[in-house]
Formats: structure tokens, C-alpha cells, sequence
């Protein structure tokens, strides 16, 4: 208990130093309450990192302690506010506070090289500044993980960025940026990358399949072994078709066992997928709706109007008066993926309460 109110007095004071170094050691520069409320702090003089640090150092602050408030202090001044545009679509309101939480970073780095000079980018005291991406991934340097903040907000501010998530993908502008930046990576740290980054890593880690981290790893070095364009480019085709391929196959079932690759097959199946929406609404447990999945992924589906499909009495077993409803769902899902493109609502005279799922399917009592 003792410890805890002494680290407690001990940051109060911190913050207290630096409010008074802040009035004291920069004099001249306006206070935050009579900055406009339209307007950024000021930007620091030269030398004035410096001054701070000295000051700190004097105080019985460590090297390292005094370069971090360094740095929170010229976060503080980088930092000014964004406007709530609540009239622009969300994914534009969105991609204005990144763009200025990136420029504010950008603005900050720029101040520590010309107070610190070059070794800034390499002192752990700033590994906030320039080690952003620190957590994603630890494996990129220093420079590295600026230049992926700066393609970001190259991306970012692209005209069609305004539907677009903050991370880098594949296509779109700046691709060739991009791949220039993976392409300098060496091998190990690219494949640290590309685990987290690439558009493989975003569909598999997408998919309902609960991966552990070594299955994910594995998993997705098979595939980028057997189909090395669909770390940059899968598409649901690909991936299936790199899934299924007898190469992949084998090496999959080795890594994962016959079970865990059956179920990430399932994973893949926008029928299987449907199966488990219905199963969470209606209550119906998982493992009789994966049993229930094997049983229809194996029986030959009836031809047309699904209304009039009835279910394999292994279903009834399994489903009891859920059984017709989702069989009649799946039947459906699989004729709309015959035909190609996503299906229409299915429609239905059947009473009780209806629900709707992707693909829309509509079901009764």
C-alpha cells in the first residue's frame, strides 16, 4: 500500500513539473487557455527540447524519463482539434481524424530530429514516435515502420480512401508504393508482415475458424507456398481453390490434423456459415448443426422451388421441428450459388416469427 502512495505522489509531481516547465521554460508561448479553440499549439523553438530536458535532468529525472515528457510536451503542441463533421458519411468522418492523428505523428517526429537529430529515430526514450507500429509488428525497424505511417496516410488521403480502412491493402492508390515497401523487407520480417497485413491474413483471420497462432501461421504459409498470389490478391475463389488443391491439401492435414482441416474447409462455406447464424438465433447447438451440415454437404439436393424440399430424416433426428426450415435454407443457399451472385430474399408463406441472414433467408415456426 505503502509503494502505491508513493508512485501516485510520485506521478502527481511529474505532472506538476511539467505544467511548470511549461510556464517557466517556455515563457514566451501563450497559454493553452488563450489559444483559440480553432488552433493548434504553437510549434516548439529550437532548443527548447533541449532546455526541457536539461531542466528535467536537473530535477533528478532520468535520461529517459526527460526525453519522454520531451516528447509528450511536443505531442501536446502537435495536438489540435478536429472538427466533428457530422454532415460526411462516417467512413470520411473516420478517415479525417486518422489523417490528423497521422500528421500529428508526423509533425512530432519531425520536431525530436531537429532537436535530437538523426539517433531520435533509434532512442527508446521516442519509441512512441517512431516505433508506431510497435505492437502489429515488432519485427519492422524504426524507418520501416515510419514508412509504412507515411504510405498510410498517402493511402488515406487517395480520392477513394473515403471507404477504405486505415491499414494498407492491396490495390487501389499507391499499390506500387506498397509493394516497393514489402519488396525491400527482408524474408522474416516481410512474412511477419504479410501475417498481419496482407489481404490473406485479413480474409483467414475473417473467417469463423478459431484459429490458435500456430494454426494461422501455418495455415497461411501453406497456402502462400501453393498459391503465392493470393497473399496479395485472394479472393474467395482463390482461397477455396488454394484450400481444396492436393498440395495444400496434404501439407494442411499435417499441420492440423483431419479434424481441424475438415472444420476450416466448413469455415470457407457460405452455406456453413448460414447453418451457424441460424443455429446461434434458434438455439440449436453446434455440434448438431455441424452434424446437421455433414449430413446436407453429403446428400443430393432436390431441384427447384426449395419451399417444397423435404429434409433426410437424419436431419429430423438432429433438429427435431427446426429440421424442414433449415433444410430449406441451405437447399436455397446452394441453388443461389449455382446460379452465381448474391440471392434475392427468399420468399415465404410460412407463419411464426422470420428472421433475415446473409444470404437472406427468411424462416418460420
Amino acid at each position: 500500500m505503502k509503494k502505491n502512495v508513493v508512485l501516485m505522489v510520485s506521478a502527481v509531481l511529474n505532472i506538476v513539473l511539467t505544467a511548470t516547465l511549461v510556464i517557466f521554460v517556455f515563457p514566451n508561448q501563450p497559454k493553452p487557455d488563450a489559444l483559440p479553440a480553432s488552433v493548434g499549439r504553437p510549434s516548439p523553438e529550437a532548443g527548447e527540447g533541449r532546455r526541457v530536458e536539461q531542466a528535467l535532468l536537473h530535477a533528478g529525472l532520468s535520461a529517459g524519463e526527460s526525453k519522454q515528457l520531451v516528447e509528450a510536451l511536443y505531442l501536446q503542441r502537435a495536438t489540435g482539434p478536429v472538427a466533428y463533421e457530422y454532415w460526411r458519411p462516417l467512413p470520411q468522418r473516420d478517415a479525417s481524424e486518422k489523417i490528423a492523428g497521422l500528421e500529428r505523428s508526423a509533425r512530432v517526429r519531425a520536431s525530436l530530429l531537429a532537436e535530437f537529430g538523426s539517433a531520435a529515430q533509434d532512442d527508446p526514450a521516442f519509441v512512441r514516435t517512431f516505433r508506431p507500429y510497435d505492437r502489429e509488428v515488432p519485427a519492422l525497424s524504426s524507418a520501416q515502420q515510419v514508412r509504412w505511417q507515411e504510405l498510410n496516410l498517402e493511402r488515406l488521403k487517395a480520392p477513394a480512401a473515403t471507404a477504405m480502412p486505415a491499414r494498407l491493402t492491396s490495390g487501389g492508390p499507391g499499390s506500387a508504393a506498397i509493394a516497393a515497401f514489402e519488396t525491400a523487407m527482408d524474408p522474416q520480417t516481410r512474412l511477419e508482415y504479410q501475417l498481419r497485413e496482407s489481404v490473406l491474413a485479413k480474409m483467414l483471420s475473417a473467417t469463423p475458424f478459431d484459429f490458435t497462432e500456430k494454426e494461422f501461421r501455418a495455415v497461411f504459409e501453406v497456402l502462400a507456398a501453393a498459391r503465392p498470389d493470393v497473399v496479395a490478391g485472394a479472393t474467395a475463389s482463390s482461397l477455396n481453390e488454394a484450400l481444396s488443391s492436393e498440395a495444400a491439401r496434404k501439407s494442411l492435414v499435417e499441420a492440423l490434423g483431419t479434424t481441424r482441416y475438415q472444420a476450416l474447409l466448413r469455415s470457407f462455406d457460405p452455406s456453413y456459415n448460414l447453418l451457424r447464424r441460424i443455429a446461434e438465433v434458434r438455439g440449436i447447438s453446434r455440434d448438431n448443426m455441424d452434424q446437421a451440415y455433414s449430413v446436407l454437404a453429403s446428400a443430393k439436393l432436390p431441384e427447384g422451388d426449395p419451399l417444397s424440399a423435404q429434409p433426410p430424416k437424419e436431419l429430423d433426428a438432429l433438429l427435431g421441428a427446426e429440421a424442414a426450415n433449415v433444410y430449406r435454407a441451405f437447399v436455397f443457399s446452394r441453388q443461389a450459388a449455382a446460379r452465381g451472385g448474391p440471392p434475392s430474399p427468399m420468399p415465404t408463406g410460412m407463419q411464426g416469427r422470420s428472421m433475415r441472414v446473409s444470404p437472406p433467408v427468411v424462416l418460420g415456426n
